[in-house]
């Protein structure tokens, strides 16, 4: 199971999803994750035992990992550069946030519990204002609603730096 995981955003954030990892390879045991990151984050995710391979979304738009095919695209990351990648990777199934058509910001279905707490929440479905009272509503932790939306196996894992 190829994976590319786009996750860059802040680090915190970059070891908070270190807890999809132990997950995503109890669903897939033959998985081969590739984790696109921010340059700084690298060290976070280079090395670790589930990571085949991490890079940096600032390699040349002719790196070959960017023709791959990969299974599944997830992209967690709502900005115009993580969202464009998520768009132009080629994949059986993309989750997360990604350009439409209209070089628009929007999210898959799946994603909702995530992505309806930001800034991606559609006007029609009450936009920012509804996203920030779901925001302070909330009780769940990061694993728990990315575990859900991504129909990873439980039980939760913990980030796991190596």
């Amino acid at each position: 199971m190829r994976v590319a995981l786009i996750k860059t955003g802040a680090l915190g954030d970059v070891v908070r999803t270190l807890a999809l990892l132990p997950a995503l390879r109890n669903r897939f045991p033959n998985l081969h994750l590739t984790w696109i990151t921010a340059p700084e984050a690298l060290v976070l995710v280079q090395g670790h035992p589930d990571v085949a391979r991490a890079l940096t979304i600032v390699d040349e738009a002719k790196s070959s990992w960017r023709q791959d095919s990969y299974d599944w695209v997830i992209s967690l990351d709502d900005d115009i550069n993580e969202c464009r990648l998520a768009s132009d990777l080629t994949t059986k199934k993309l989750s997360g946030a990604y350009l439409d058509a209209n070089n628009t910001r929007c999210y898959t279905p799946d994603v909702e519990p995530w992505f309806g707490m930001g800034m991606l929440r559609p006007v029609s479905l009450g936009g920012l204002a509804k996203a920030n009272a779901l925001k302070r509503e909330n009780q769940r932790t990061v694993a728990t609603i990315l575990y859900e939306c991504l129909d990873l196996p439980l039980p939760l894992s913990r980030p796991r730096l190596i």
